[in-house]
């Protein structure tokens, strides 16, 4: 199966997919993770900042002043990425090697890879609706991207469970351990 192919097939049959990523190169997770993440800068944040709009916080990095984050975050916001991707698959990666002895590193990012570029439709048509109803505000966005959340612990948990036999109740809960550092990079970086 091909990436395109896994990808498509993960929307009906997560379980499938992600079997096929045991065998695959490490440059599957690298694909999903940059299409998440360039997907977002050209298809939400230079909309956002051509339509004027300005961050919902301020920007805590002294060199770069609220009014210009939006056209910094287009460039950074796929190293961004690339960093929470690398973060959580390697705390997962840890966790599966402490309690279960895995070793392969490789199928962990391309995991975490995919279910990043699985979520990326959802995230985009909720974020889309969001800021053409007007409603684009912290409180609507916590709670948009808290169901985004919940579907990614989903997709973490199947993933765990039929990649590496885990019983659900431990992918639960290694995928709800892993969450909050995905969380806290788009927390500082993303505006």
């Amino acid at each position: 199966m091909g990436f395109l192919k896994c990808w498509l097939t993960s929307y009906f049959n997560p379980g499938r997919a992600f079997e096929n990523l045991k065998d695959k190169p490490i440059y599957w997770g690298i694909s999903g993770v940059l299409a998440c993440w360039i997907g977002r800068s050209v298809l939400i944040i230079f909309p956002l900042y051509l339509l004027g709009y300005e961050p919902l916080t301020e920007s805590w990095l002294a060199f770069l002043p609220t009014e210009h984050y939006y056209l910094a975050e287009i460039f950074f916001l796929p190293v961004l990425g690339l960093l929470q991707w690398l973060t959580a698959g390697s705390f997962m990666y840890l966790l599966l090697r402490f309690v279960k002895g895995i070793r392969d590193f490789d199928t962990v990012l391309n995991y975490t890879g995919m279910a990043a570029l699985i979520v990326f439709p959802a995230g985009l048509l909720l974020d889309w609706v969001t800021i053409l109803s007007g409603g684009w505000n912290l409180m609507v966005l916590a709670i948009t991207h808290s169901f985004l959340a919940l579907y990614g612990i989903f997709l973490g948990s199947v993933a765990l469970s039929r990649i590496f036999k885990l019983r659900l109740w431990l992918a639960l809960g290694f995928t709800i351990l892993v969450t909050p550092l995905e969380i806290l990079w788009g927390a500082i970086f993303s505006r």
